[in-house]
């Protein structure tokens, strides 16, 4: 099926479809049931007809996947664990794991790192020769989404370097021109318990 769409879509089309599926709405099945029905039925596809009602669907749940996935790179914080691996733990709205992995296997290549979903209790660890899934107990993953690491799981550098990035933006803080409104449309307040200086 996937091959005879490959032949049929465009590599836009793919993607967004893969997209929908990673948005796990629980409309996407038949969404994308009858997306692919069109295309196939249609001769020359559908693909970008955006008077159809599906096909226009399928783009605005991709478009927020895509916005979803843009953020999560925005905002994730690693924390140095005390044996040398950054960790940070998310919140995505939708299964995005997948889609931000080149960009933070490409840009930290050389280090170990996880960056780990507790929404739906798995990870991506990279230990810079490859990329594996992980997963942690329940009793871990209760402490993990409260967002912040317990300060013997951190390495002595981590904790230094946290206490001194809070004193620096309390410091440059000016507290007459502080626009909370202003700074939730910028920074979501969903991503602050993973930022050291909201904490």
């Amino acid at each position: 099926m996937w091959t005879a769409l490959e032949k049929k879509l465009s590599k836009i089309a793919q993607n967004m479809m893969l997209s929908v599926w990673l948005s796990e709405l629980p409309e996407t099945e038949m969404l994308l049931f009858r997306y692919i029905r069109k295309n196939i039925d249609h001769p020359k596809g559908i693909e970008m007809n955006f008077g159809d009602d599906d096909v226009l669907r399928i783009k605005d749940i991709a478009q927020k996947v895509a916005t979803d996935a843009r953020k999560l790179i925005q905002f994730v914080r690693f924390q140095e664990t005390a044996d040398g691996i950054y960790f940070a733990p998310v919140t995505p709205r939708y299964n995005v794991l997948s889609l931000i992995i080149p960009h933070f296997s490409n840009r930290y290549a050389n280090q170990p790192w996880i960056i780990y979903d507790t929404n739906r209790n798995i990870g991506i660890f990279n230990n810079t020769e490859s990329v594996t899934e992980v997963s942690f107990s329940p009793k871990d993953l209760s402490e993990l989404k409260l967002g912040k690491l317990n300060d013997e799981k951190l390495s002595e550098e981590e904790a230094l370097f946290q206490k001194m990035w809070k004193e620096y933006f309390k410091s440059i803080t000016i507290k007459e021109r502080i626009n909370l409104k202003l700074q939730r449309q910028h920074m979501p307040q969903r991503y602050w318990k993973y930022l050291t200086e909201m904490q």
